[in-house]
């Protein structure tokens, strides 16, 4: 039921207030999406906003937006640099899902260059090349602390137990709710402080796994930790550093 006008006011004022209203909620929603790094999301929110211009001031609270965007997208894309370079794959490539959610043109360039100027691989809109080599890598250490992925979060870990035939690991997580113990796969942890060798053998952990997002992920650690790619694995990457 249509809500009746105020005193004053006709029923055209009335539903051209409620829909200056209701812009204003949506714009309220799109910067949520950036305090979440959904930035791909948030553009597209963006885009329908300015189609949708509604009254006085609107020009000035989209401008401003756009900038907070742009801002949010340049941060989290030096958050994304600072994961690889401390060898965490599994955070960056959580960072590259939530970026490219619903992949807005923008992101998509935007990254594509950020990338392309580190020498790093395709970090989105990638699958995994039919002939790589698809063997698990060296499991890591008892004891190896490390950098876990669980959920949405990534959390301080120690593995348990190596990796299993089926390429788990069983990781030691303490939090204000106790001790816990998931498994999970072995190229959702990352080894803090990796050497060379052990992010060669999370590459291939993850190319064993079959997934594609954390395979470019740890392929992008290894170029920033001058970590040598496996010589078997080097022809069926060449296609993710062509950039094509």
């Amino acid at each position: 039921m249509t809500a009746a006008p105020s005193p004053g006011l006709t029923r055209d004022d009335s539903e051209r207030l409620q829909e200056q209203d209701r812009w204003f909620g949506r714009l309220a929603s799109v910067r949520t999406d950036v305090e979440r790094e959904l930035l791909s999301v948030a553009l597209r929110g963006l885009d329908e906003l300015r189609r949708d211009r509604q009254g006085p001031g609107s020009a000035t609270q989209l401008a401003i937006l756009d900038q907070e965007v742009h801002e949010a997208l340049d941060q989290a894309l030096r958050r994304l640099e600072v994961d690889i370079e401390a060898g965490n794959a599994p955070a960056a490539a959580l960072r590259v899902g939530r970026l490219t959610q619903d992949l807005h043109p923008q992101v998509d360039v935007s990254l594509r260059e950020f990338v392309f100027e580190r020498r790093w691989p395709r970090m989105h809109a990638v699958a995994i090349p039919a002939t790589l080599e698809r063997s698990g890598g060296a499991p890591l250490a008892p004891r190896r602390r490390v950098t876990a992925r669980v959920g949405d979060a990534s959390v301080d870990a120690e593995i348990v137990q190596g990796s299993a035939p089926d390429g788990r690991v069983t990781v030691r997580v303490e939090s204000e709710a106790g001790v816990s113990f998931p498994e999970l796969s072995q190229a959702e942890v990352a080894p803090v402080a990796p050497t060379p060798a052990e992010l060669a053998a999370q590459l291939r952990a993850a190319l064993a796994a079959g997934r594609a997002d954390l395979s470019s992920a740890w392929l992008a650690a290894c170029v920033a930790g001058g970590a040598a790619v496996p010589s078997d694995l080097r022809a069926g990457l060449d296609a993710w550093f062509r950039h094509e």
